[in-house]
Protein backbone atom coordinates (compact mmCIF):
# COMPACT_ATOMS: atom_id res chain seq x y z
CA UNK A 1 0.00 0.00 0.00
CA UNK A 2 3.22 2.04 -0.29
CA UNK A 3 2.22 3.46 -3.73
CA UNK A 4 -1.67 4.27 -3.38
CA UNK A 5 -2.02 4.20 -7.65
CA UNK A 6 -0.68 0.52 -7.76
CA UNK A 7 -2.85 -0.51 -4.66
CA UNK A 8 -6.15 0.78 -6.18
CA UNK A 9 -5.10 -1.30 -9.69
CA UNK A 10 -4.72 -4.13 -7.72
CA UNK A 11 -7.83 -3.99 -5.80
CA UNK A 12 -9.83 -3.23 -8.58
CA UNK A 13 -8.41 -5.63 -11.15
CA UNK A 14 -8.53 -8.64 -8.78
CA UNK A 15 -11.76 -10.59 -7.88
CA UNK A 16 -9.85 -12.64 -4.81
CA UNK A 17 -7.06 -11.55 -2.89
CA UNK A 18 -5.61 -15.28 -3.55
CA UNK A 19 -4.83 -13.70 -6.89
CA UNK A 20 -2.65 -11.13 -5.17
CA UNK A 21 -0.84 -12.86 -2.52
CA UNK A 22 -0.39 -16.56 -3.47
CA UNK A 23 1.53 -16.76 -7.10
CA UNK A 24 3.85 -14.08 -5.40
CA UNK A 25 4.08 -16.22 -2.17
CA UNK A 26 4.55 -19.40 -4.32
CA UNK A 27 7.43 -18.02 -6.88
CA UNK A 28 9.85 -16.41 -3.91
CA UNK A 29 9.03 -19.41 -2.11
CA UNK A 30 10.27 -21.61 -4.85
CA UNK A 31 13.21 -18.73 -6.47
CA UNK A 32 14.69 -18.70 -2.90
CA UNK A 33 14.10 -22.53 -2.15
CA UNK A 34 16.15 -23.38 -5.63
CA UNK A 35 19.16 -21.02 -4.64
CA UNK A 36 19.64 -22.90 -1.11
CA UNK A 37 18.72 -26.45 -3.37
CA UNK A 38 22.01 -25.19 -5.56
CA UNK A 39 23.73 -24.22 -2.71
CA UNK A 40 23.18 -27.64 -0.93
CA UNK A 41 24.34 -29.46 -4.04
CA UNK A 42 27.25 -27.49 -5.20
CA UNK A 43 28.80 -27.94 -1.08
CA UNK A 44 27.59 -31.68 -1.68
CA UNK A 45 29.96 -31.91 -4.59
CA UNK A 46 32.39 -30.02 -3.44
CA UNK A 47 32.61 -32.10 0.22
CA UNK A 48 32.36 -35.52 -2.07
CA UNK A 49 35.46 -34.30 -4.31
CA UNK A 50 37.40 -33.06 -1.32
CA UNK A 51 36.70 -34.60 1.82
CA UNK A 52 35.06 -38.29 0.69
CA UNK A 53 31.41 -38.93 0.63
CA UNK A 54 28.56 -37.74 2.53
CA UNK A 55 25.52 -39.88 3.28
CA UNK A 56 22.38 -38.87 0.93
CA UNK A 57 19.57 -39.95 3.46
CA UNK A 58 20.98 -37.13 6.30
CA UNK A 59 21.34 -34.16 3.43
CA UNK A 60 17.85 -34.87 1.61
CA UNK A 61 15.83 -35.18 5.27
CA UNK A 62 18.02 -32.02 6.54
CA UNK A 63 17.05 -29.82 2.74
CA UNK A 64 13.73 -30.43 3.21
CA UNK A 65 13.70 -28.94 6.93
CA UNK A 66 14.96 -26.05 6.13
CA UNK A 67 12.81 -25.74 2.66
CA UNK A 68 10.05 -26.21 4.84
CA UNK A 69 11.29 -23.63 7.23
CA UNK A 70 12.57 -21.29 4.03
CA UNK A 71 8.49 -21.83 3.15
CA UNK A 72 7.76 -20.52 6.70
CA UNK A 73 9.96 -17.35 7.03
CA UNK A 74 8.68 -16.61 3.36
CA UNK A 75 4.85 -16.80 4.85
CA UNK A 76 6.24 -14.54 7.76
CA UNK A 77 7.19 -11.73 4.74
CA UNK A 78 3.74 -11.88 3.75
CA UNK A 79 1.24 -11.37 6.59
CA UNK A 80 4.31 -8.48 7.94
CA UNK A 81 3.37 -7.15 4.15
CA UNK A 82 -0.41 -7.20 5.14
CA UNK A 83 0.22 -5.14 8.83
CA UNK A 84 3.22 -2.74 8.06
CA UNK A 85 2.22 0.05 4.77
CA UNK A 86 6.14 0.77 3.72
CA UNK A 87 8.83 -1.90 2.86
CA UNK A 88 10.93 -1.03 6.03
CA UNK A 89 8.04 -1.79 8.00
CA UNK A 90 7.70 -4.52 6.31
CA UNK A 91 11.08 -5.79 6.97
CA UNK A 92 11.43 -5.02 10.75
CA UNK A 93 8.87 -6.95 11.74
CA UNK A 94 9.69 -9.83 9.48
CA UNK A 95 13.17 -9.68 10.95
CA UNK A 96 11.96 -9.37 14.62
CA UNK A 97 9.72 -12.30 14.21
CA UNK A 98 12.16 -14.35 12.55
CA UNK A 99 15.06 -13.07 14.77
CA UNK A 100 12.80 -13.54 18.05
CA UNK A 101 11.59 -17.40 17.11
CA UNK A 102 15.28 -18.88 17.99
CA UNK A 103 15.29 -16.72 21.74
CA UNK A 104 11.74 -18.43 22.16
CA UNK A 105 13.52 -21.61 21.09
CA UNK A 106 16.05 -21.21 24.19
CA UNK A 107 13.72 -21.92 26.14
CA UNK A 108 13.69 -25.51 27.31
CA UNK A 109 10.04 -26.00 26.81
CA UNK A 110 9.49 -24.54 23.09
CA UNK A 111 12.84 -25.36 22.25
CA UNK A 112 11.31 -28.92 20.24
CA UNK A 113 8.43 -26.57 18.97
CA UNK A 114 9.86 -23.65 17.39
CA UNK A 115 10.32 -23.58 13.40
CA UNK A 116 13.43 -22.37 14.14
CA UNK A 117 14.91 -25.39 15.52
CA UNK A 118 14.59 -26.88 11.73
CA UNK A 119 17.50 -24.52 10.47
CA UNK A 120 20.33 -26.11 12.45
CA UNK A 121 18.88 -30.11 11.09
CA UNK A 122 20.79 -29.96 7.88
CA UNK A 123 23.95 -30.59 10.00
CA UNK A 124 23.21 -31.80 12.71
CA UNK A 125 21.96 -35.11 10.80
CA UNK A 126 25.03 -35.09 8.57
CA UNK A 127 26.94 -34.99 12.20
CA UNK A 128 24.51 -37.84 13.33
CA UNK A 129 24.29 -35.50 16.82
CA UNK A 130 20.31 -35.86 16.37
CA UNK A 131 18.04 -38.29 14.23
CA UNK A 132 14.83 -36.90 11.71
CA UNK A 133 12.67 -38.14 14.72
CA UNK A 134 13.86 -35.39 16.36
CA UNK A 135 12.31 -32.72 13.99
CA UNK A 136 8.95 -33.69 13.62
CA UNK A 137 7.10 -31.38 16.36
CA UNK A 138 8.88 -28.95 15.04
CA UNK A 139 8.23 -29.74 11.18
CA UNK A 140 4.44 -29.93 12.03
CA UNK A 141 4.04 -26.59 13.99
CA UNK A 142 5.83 -25.09 11.12
CA UNK A 143 3.49 -26.59 8.26
CA UNK A 144 0.46 -25.16 10.86
CA UNK A 145 1.95 -22.10 11.55
CA UNK A 146 2.91 -21.57 7.88
CA UNK A 147 -1.17 -21.87 6.62
CA UNK A 148 -2.11 -19.91 9.58
CA UNK A 149 0.43 -17.39 8.51
CA UNK A 150 -0.81 -17.71 5.23
CA UNK A 151 -4.95 -17.54 5.94
CA UNK A 152 -4.16 -14.45 8.21
CA UNK A 153 -2.50 -12.48 5.14
CA UNK A 154 -4.92 -13.07 2.88
CA UNK A 155 -7.98 -12.44 4.96
CA UNK A 156 -6.12 -9.07 5.92
CA UNK A 157 -5.50 -8.25 2.34
CA UNK A 158 -9.66 -8.55 1.93
CA UNK A 159 -10.24 -6.75 4.73
CA UNK A 160 -8.25 -3.48 3.59
CA UNK A 161 -9.20 -0.58 3.09
CA UNK A 162 -8.24 1.52 -0.07
CA UNK A 163 -6.03 4.80 1.90
CA UNK A 164 -5.88 7.81 -0.75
Amino acid sequence: DAKTGLSIFYKTRLSKPTQLLLPRYIVVTLAVQAAFIAGVLTAWYETAVLLGSVPVRPVLLGTLDICLYLAFAMAVVALSGTIARSVMGTVGIALTIILLLPILGAVHWFSKWVPSLLVGSLDALIRNTSSAGDYYTAILVTMAATIVLLAVALRRINQRELES
